[in-house]
């Protein structure tokens, strides 16, 4: 029985300090996130998916499509144009909407 007491006593104070140690900010986690860089093949207007082309549509209808590329990893990138501007959509492998960036005219 004393054997027992001593036993519990003993892993109740190695479980009290191992949060005190993590606190304590000793230890550390360290990772890398690598992500590779999205190669773009040019592809007609017309073999975007629908969702693509219902949200051009919808969202950027003053706007002409100028190219259209599907990515390695299968996202989408339109190249689109105004009278004032040029700009960059991207859609998710899902057709979602993911980015817009503009471009110089």
């Amino acid at each position: 029985m004393k054997r027992v007491l001593v036993m519990s006593a003993t892993a109740l104070l190695f479980s009290l300090s191992i949060p005190a140690f993590a606190a304590n900010g000793n230890v550390t986690s360290e990772f890398t996130v690598a992500q590779e860089e999205v190669k773009y093949e040019e592809i007609k207007a017309e073999e975007l998916p629908k969702l693509v082309q219902e949200g051009l549509s919808k969202s950027y209808s003053d706007f002409a499509i100028l190219k259209s590329y599907i990515g390695n990893d299968g996202s989408y990138k339109v190249i689109l144009s105004a009278p004032d501007q040029n700009i960059a959509v991207f859609y998710s492998v899902k057709g979602e909407f993911v980015k817009q960036e503009d471009l110089d005219v």
